[in-house]
């Protein structure tokens, strides 16, 4: 079985069945899921910046309303066996200011951070965390 820890980005293009934003590899590892074979674990941090994300009107899921959207990303996870929960734990949440100088968004830091302390590699498009080599990145 395949396990990996999703960027909010993933997270999101998965509930706005946004599949075409995926690399082939992504989709791939999708489609694995529903067959049990892939697991994916959302950081606990993520839902904080969906709901940061969505209260701003930076993005909209489905035309819902913010907090129905907010609502829909955690339905999602309590409904599915191939999304799970990964809470912040200390070591995380102690690890990620040290990746200031290559990620300057704490979203990023404590995601990569939680990435890290779960020993999983990190499904993400986004670039800065693609290029600060911190950890093992899927796309």
């Amino acid at each position: 079985m395949k396990l990996f820890v999703l960027d909010t980005n993933i997270y999101l293009f998965y509930l706005m069945n946004d599949i075409k934003s995926l690399s082939p590899l992504i989709r791939k590892y999708f489609n694995m899921s529903d067959t049990g074979e892939c697991v994916f674990y959302i950081p606990s941090v993520c839902f904080w910046e969906i709901n940061r994300k969505l209260s701003s009107k930076g993005i909209r899921i489905k035309g819902l309303s913010p907090e129905d959207g907010i609502r829909l990303a955690h339905k999602t996870i309590d409904n599915s066996q191939c999304l799970r929960d990964l809470p912040l734990t200390r070591k995380a949440a102690s690890l990620a200011p040290s990746f200031r100088t290559k990620l300057p968004d704490p979203f990023d830091q404590l995601i990569v951070a939680s990435a890290l302390d779960a020993n999983l590699a990190l499904i993400t498009r986004d670039q800065a965390i693609q290029k600060s080599g911190l950890v093992q990145v899927v796309w």
